[in-house]
């Protein structure tokens, strides 16, 4: 059962995902490159997909993708916009720049991807948070929900 509800919350996902403007959907999750910045990127599939910059495009300062050729000269090269790790969030989350953006027990279908949310950790595909902010199985809440 929660194999079956992860399939379809991971396809409405990818139905309903909008990127920006040079931006988009990447399966294993975005790792972009930053104007005057290498960034390190895990070689490991990340659980939640997500947008990323459009080829030959990296992030500016703004956090927005431009072509790799605008970035500008003088720009710092210890500054790396939105990185965060997966090391740094708790039990069964993973880090996103999508945004904190979660599907709850209460709302299992939540669309998080209209609305650009900040950076940080999200439950991993097949958790929901609980009433306690945790992320749980979402089948540890399912039949809660739906015995209403």
């Amino acid at each position: 059962m929660e194999a079956f509800l992860t399939s379809i919350l991971t396809e409405l996902l990818l139905v309903s995902v909008k990127c920006g403007t040079n931006e988009e959907y990447i399966p294993c999750g975005p790792c972009d490159s930053v104007c005057g910045a290498q960034i390190v990127c895990a070689s490991v599939c990340q659980p939640l997909g997500g947008c990323g910059c459009a080829k030959d495009h990296v992030r500016n300062s703004a956090g927005k993708c431009i072509p790799k050729a605008e970035c500008p000269k003088t720009e710092s090269k210890a500054f790396a916009p939105l990185v965060g790790t997966n090391s740094s969030c708790p039990e069964f989350e993973t880090f996103s720049k999508a945004g904190k953006c979660d599907r709850t027990c209460q709302r299992p279908t939540k669309n998080c991807y209209r609305v650009q949310h900040e950076p940080g950790c999200r439950c991993i595909p097949g958790y929901v948070r609980n009433e306690e902010k945790k992320c749980v199985p979402i089948s540890t809440c399912v039949s809660a929900v739906f015995k209403r």
